[in-house]
């Protein structure tokens, strides 16, 4: 019986022993599981982009995410901000005004067009105006047709 009882105590602190290293690796690994499933698609994409990126590229993507925090509300909720931010760069205004120059409009129209955007421009992005959006979707519409026609091809 003594060798019994001894016997069921070596058992149960191997039990204890067992469980004391094992429970903690399941529960690392379950909190890893979850914070897995509570990532979506997209956010899963974008982990393994940085991975890809250089220190460099990562500062430059960073930069760029600090000046799109810093922007306006009025800015932000723009569903044409992406135009209003070529303010920012010469290459991109030159493809907006060849897009218009191209554009079926009467010459008049688009002047006024291009005159409108470059004010738009000008302001960007602490004197934007919800008003703004008018002639971005203007420039909107005809960079979409542009793109539609472009892939027919």
């Amino acid at each position: 019986m003594k060798c019994d009882k001894s016997r069921i105590s070596i058992l149960v602190l191997a039990i204890l022993l067992v469980g004391m290293v094992l429970i903690p690796s399941v529960i690392s690994l379950t909190e890893e599981q979850q914070t897995n499933l509570n990532k979506d698609a997209s956010q899963l994409k974008v982990e393994a982009l940085e991975a890809e990126l250089s220190e460099e590229e990562k500062k430059k993507v960073a930069n760029y995410l600090e000046l799109q925090a810093s922007l306006p509300d009025v800015v932000k909720a723009s569903p044409y901000s992406g135009i209003a931010f070529a303010a920012t760069d010469k290459e991109s205004q030159a493809a907006y005004f060849t897009a218009i120059d191209e554009s079926d409009l009467k010459k008049e129209d688009k002047e006024k067009l291009k005159a409108d955007l470059q004010d738009i421009w000008s302001r960007y992005p602490d004197k934007f105006v919800t008003a703004d959006n008018l002639v971005l979707r203007d420039v909107a519409n005809i960079t979409d047709k542009r793109l539609i026609a472009s892939l027919r091809c």
